[in-house]
C-alpha cells in the first residue's frame, strides 16, 4: 500500500470517528431539549415552520447532497426526534397520498425542498399532511 493511500485511509477513518461522535452528541442534545421542553410544559408537537427555517438555513451546505445522503440525514433526524415524541416517520411514507417509488419519497419533505424543490413540488400529500402544501408556494 502506498504511503498516500494509507494517509487517505487514516484521514477517512478519523472522519468516521468524528461522524460517530457527532451523531452520539446530537442524540444526547435532542434528549436534553425534550427534557427542557417537558419541564417547561412547552409544545412537543412537530413544527414544520421551524423545520423549514432550519433546512433553508442549511440549504447552501446541503446543495451537493445526493438523495441517499439526504435520506441518511433524514433518517438520523427521524430516529433521534422520533424516539422522544410524535415526529412524522417520513421513511414510512406516511405523508404521501401517491407513492412514486422514488428514493426521495423516503426523505423528510422539507429537507427535500431545501435541496430539490422540484421533487418536493411533485409530492402528493395524504390528508393528514396537506399542511405541507403551503410550503410549495
Amino acid at each position: 500500500m502506498t504511503t498516500k493511500l494509507k494517509e487517505l485511509r487514516n484521514e477517512n477513518f478519523q472522519i468516521y470517528q468524528n461522524i460517530i461522535s457527532l451523531i452520539q452528541k446530537r442524540r444526547t442534545l435532542v434528549k436534553q431539549i425534550v427534557i427542557i421542553k417537558e419541564l417547561n410544559k412547552l409544545d412537543l408537537s412537530y413544527d414544520p415552520h421551524f423545520e423549514n427555517e432550519l433546512f433553508q438555513s442549511l440549504k447552501e451546505a446541503l446543495k451537493d447532497f445526493s438523495y441517499k445522503e439526504l435520506l441518511a440525514l433524514s433518517l438520523l433526524i427521524e430516529d433521534h426526534i422520533g424516539q422522544s415524541y410524535h415526529y412524522p416517520q417520513w421513511s414510512d411514507k406516511i405523508h404521501l397520498k401517491v407513492i412514486n417509488a422514488q428514493k426521495y419519497d423516503l426523505i423528510n419533505p422539507l429537507l427535500l425542498k431545501a435541496v430539490y424543490p422540484n421533487e418536493f413540488s411533485s409530492l402528493k400529500f395524504s390528508k393528514d399532511f396537506l399542511f405541507l402544501e403551503e410550503f410549495k408556494k
